[in-house]
């Protein structure tokens, strides 16, 4: 948590056994953007269990880590 893809690049010069370094050099990059729509798809799922539909317009909603 709290860790970018540059600093992957880091731990990489140490161990091969390390997940998200750049794509340009060979990894997966930043995995944020699919971490953050898989967090707004299991709020969405959560709402249409609590009011039926998955509606977020006008709801508030906390996310706790």
């Amino acid at each position: 948590m709290g860790t970018n893809p540059k600093d992957m690049e880091y731990i990489r010069m140490e161990t091969q056994h390390v997940y998200c370094v750049p794509e340009s050099i060979g990894g997966s990059g930043d995995p944020a953007p699919i971490a953050a729509l898989g967090v707004f798809m299991g709020i969405k799922a959560s709402i249409k269990e609590l009011y039926g539909n998955d509606n977020v317009a006008g709801r508030s909603v906390i996310v706790q880590e």
